[in-house]
């Protein structure tokens, strides 16, 4: 076909893909129908269930546009991936796919229990998924019966790590075989623990002079600068600069992490018993910043030029962001590689026929603009990115659908339970949030939901950075749509005569925001309405006037805004002042009447770790105008939702370093310990019946400052500090 290609008459010329593609599809079929027949006369296939199989190929800050199959695009990009543009052809794609969180952690939680950012208990990278919650990995395998097999970077347990040989947690996630997890690119250095560390301690490689040196110290050599630590000739990456890693990996091409992950999954595949279904997620720490590549992925790229991020204003120069955009490019053509092979061995495996495989990621990456990197905020380059599946007819549609509705990756723990026939009540999964896809997978519907939501930040459970307190709301709407039609998901907008609203609410001023938006004051909350259609504002330089009270898009921006949690439909509403708390709860000591308000005005995050055996005495009940949401077990170390109830039955006693300890005199030996993060403050407010009852003591050798009771003598205020302070 390629030798023939111009022999093509001019008006077929456009086509040619499209008949290589039929081809390539054809072809597939029969070598599979080939092997399916041999494998059965030899007795290798046994009897399967009618769950599909199912392969997620998960990469790391992997950004929408960064593909050669971004049809459509206004601004084309100079990468090739041609196993990924395979699946969009003859399967099916999404051209607004967004993540519950663009950090990794948070949506790798939301994905794994089916939750929405506000419900799933993991606010930001500091923090494990809370212990006894089911997941929908734990589903999958519990109660779906599947064989589930993970490798790489889950960052379910991104807190506390993997262990060396990576079985923390495992068995409990819902992982029946796992080979290659790792905290990634940061997390593997001497003083981290995990398979890929170890791994690299045991091997040596030859450095350029000749000389032999451990692998593990290469590695570690060459995240020097970036890791503040003095310049060592193997460094990769320039003082000073964003993801300019000019300087190559000098490790062979088995030896760098995303082939490392890639071959201990193949190997675990290839292990998979053949008398179940079975689940597959590979979580390549690529292309995840630093930008670091082998000699070989950066030759690959080396002379390609590319256009400069929109909007930059930073410390690189121009031929540093090409450069850098040259590495980010050389990552993603090394993983589509793998994407490739791993749809090679199922095919060998002859697995093909009922398998399902998609292709995403946990985020985005800013790739310098508006002069940002890396994620973390509600802008397309860092919140937006690619989705497609590819799999039997009967699940997936095919023919190269290309999706407009708003969809989010969050659904798929829905989709994968319900290609499993798996209820998650019955599962035991609690507060599932996640949506079926199934229906627009199969072309049977247009979209599963009115709207996508994501955010990041300060809600009841953080404690994380207030700049990055944002939520926001993507929907498709007809051009000439009313507040009313808002919400309808059953007549979803057409996508030649709409727009792709994204409603984005902020306290404070939005974080990397384009440098056309001016600041707001600090303490205000802000909010912007943009058109992000690929052919349309997909840059958000143009953001619609809904300040003006006869501005065209003000209603359809106050209907997207009451879809926000409570605090932010006020927040950005009045746009000064913190926001009344919504559902608000009273943690009460049924013996002394002590009691812990959280979901303050200032909506501080509580922590509770009990460190007395009297766990039984603590009740929870709603404040005035509160409500319960959820049951929550409470255990060590891990943050809890402040305006959600929490079950203290099974608490562990425990001390925490670095806190502050609240006791009631009354009841000395019945304490409990308020756990404080670094570097930020909040309001915490304790109510007693008498101010007198209550003592505040410090642990470690820390200083704790007055806290007087206020006129009414009801309660006690104090600002929490950082623990450098104490």
């Amino acid at each position: 076909a390629h030798l023939y290609k111009h022999q093509l008459p001019t008006h077929m010329s456009g086509r040619y893909s499209f008949y290589v593609q039929q081809i390539q599809d054809f072809l597939r079929r029969m070598m599979l129908l080939a092997k399916l027949r041999v494998a059965i006369l030899f007795g290798a296939v046994s009897v399967t269930s009618s769950s599909p199989n199912i392969l997620l190929l998960f990469p790391d800050q992997w950004r929408w546009d960064w593909t050669s199959a971004n049809v459509g695009s206004t601004h084309p990009v100079d990468i090739h991936t041609p196993n990924f543009d395979d699946i969009v052809h003859s399967g099916i794609s999404f051209a607004h796919a967004y993540v519950a969180a663009p950090l990794c952690a948070p949506s790798r939680a939301a994905l794994a229990l089916g939750r929405e950012y506000d419900h799933q208990m993991v606010p930001s990278n500091g923090f494990d998924v809370p212990q006894g919650l089911v997941t929908m990995y734990r589903a999958l395998r519990d109660t779906g019966g599947y064989h589930v097999m993970v490798s790489g970077k889950d960052d379910l347990t991104k807190a506390s790590g993997y262990l060396p040989d990576g079985s923390y947690r495992a068995e409990e996630l819902g992982y029946s075989a796992w080979r290659g997890r790792t905290p990634g690119k940061f997390g593997t250095m001497k003083v981290s623990s995990g398979p890929f560390p170890a791994y690299l301690a045991n091997q040596s490689v030859l450095l350029p002079n000749g000389t032999r040196a451990n692998a593990l110290d290469v590695h570690d050599a060459c995240f020097t600068v970036i890791n503040g630590m003095p310049y060592n000739p193997l460094s990769c990456c320039l003082k000073g600069k964003k993801e300019v890693c000019s300087t190559p990996l000098r490790l062979p091409a088995e030896l760098y992490e995303d082939n490392w992950v890639g071959s201990e999954a193949l190997s675990m595949l290839r292990d998979r018993p053949a008398n179940k279904p079975w689940f597959m997620q590979i979580n390549w720490p690529g292309p995840h910043g630093p930008f670091i590549v082998t000699e070989d992925m950066k030759q690959d790229t080396a002379n390609r030029t590319y256009a400069p991020p929109r909007d930059y204003h930073g410390p690189n120069g121009p031929s540093d962001n090409i450069e850098a955009r040259r590495l980010y490019a050389a990552e993603i053509e090394n993983l589509d590689s793998w994407f490739g092979r791993f749809r090679g061995m199922v095919d060998t495996l002859g697995d093909t026929a009922h398998t399902i495989v998609c292709v995403s990621s946990d985020h985005g990456e800013m790739l310098g603009d508006h002069g940002q990197w890396a994620k973390s905020k509600p802008w397309e380059g860092s919140a937006h990115v690619p989705l497609a599946c590819v799999g039997p007819r009967e699940y997936i549609s095919g023919g190269g659908l290309r999706v407009q509705a708003p969809v989010t990756t969050m659904d798929l723990a829905a989709t994968w339970l319900d290609f499993a026939g798996v209820s998650p009540d019955r599962a035991g999964m609690t507060v599932v949030t996640s949506v079926s896809l199934r229906g627009v997978l199969n072309g049977s519907v247009a979209s599963n939901r009115a709207y996508v939501s994501s955010g990041l930040g300060r809600n009841a459970t953080d404690v994380g950075d207030p700049s990055f307190n944002w939520r926001m709301v993507v929907q498709r709407v007809p051009r000439n749509a009313t507040p009313a039609w808002l919400g309808d998901v059953t007549n979803p907008a057409n996508a030649s005569d709409s727009v792709l609203l994204k409603y984005i609410c902020c306290q404070d001023t939005c974080p990397g925001q384009p440098s056309n938006v001016k600041p707001v004051v600090r303490g205000q909350w802000e909010e912007l309405l943009y058109n992000v259609d690929t052919d349309a504002d997909w840059g958000e330089m143009h953001p619609l006037d809904i300040a003006s009270p006869t501005a065209p898009w003000r209603d359809l921006a106050q209907s997207l805004r009451s879809k926000l949690p409570p605090q932010f439909v006020e927040g950005c509403a009045n746009h000064t002042g913190p926001p009344t708390p919504s559902n608000p709860f009273l943690l009460v000591h049924q013996q002394t009447g002590l009691c812990l308000t959280a979901g303050s005005a200032y909506h501080s995050a509580v922590v509770l770790e009990r460190v007395s055996p009297a766990c039984a005495q603590w009740v929870v009940m709603p404040a005035p105008g509160g409500a319960v949401k959820e049951a929550m077990t409470l255990m060590p170390l891990n943050l809890k939702h402040g305006n959600l109830p929490v079950n203290v039955s099974t608490c562990t006693p425990r001390t925490v370093p670095g806190t502050l300890n609240l006791g009631n005199k009354s009841a000395a030996a019945d304490t409990f310990v308020l756990k404080l993060r670094p570097k930020n403050e909040s309001l915490v407010v304790l109510q007693t019946p008498s101010c007198a009852n209550i003592c505040v003591c410090a642990s470690d050798g820390g200083v704790v400052g007055t806290c007087p009771c206020d006129t009414d003598g009801n309660k006690t205020t104090f600002v929490r500090r950082s623990l450098e302070s104490l």
